[in-house]
């Protein structure tokens, strides 16, 4: 989710914009499964989206305490 309450499925594809939690009373779960988010789930099951966006992996370990003993 952006600053702006936009709900992506991914941050690397902006052209799919699932909606705006100020728009769904900040039910995050009424975005993922509206209509956009059934269709962006299936464009990456259909298309096999996957990365390895490794800003994405050192944040969530650095930002993680379960990981502290580890780093």
């Amino acid at each position: 989710m952006f600053a702006n309450g936009d709900v992506l499925a991914c941050e690397l594809h902006e052209d799919m914009i699932l909606g705006n939690v100020r728009d769904y009373d900040y039910d995050f779960k009424k975005i993922w499964n509206s209509d956009k988010g059934e269709a962006a789930r299936r464009w990456i099951r259909d298309e096999k989206c996957f990365c390895t966006y490794e800003c994405q992996y050192t944040v969530n370990i650095l930002f993680n305490p379960l990981m502290y003993g580890q780093i």
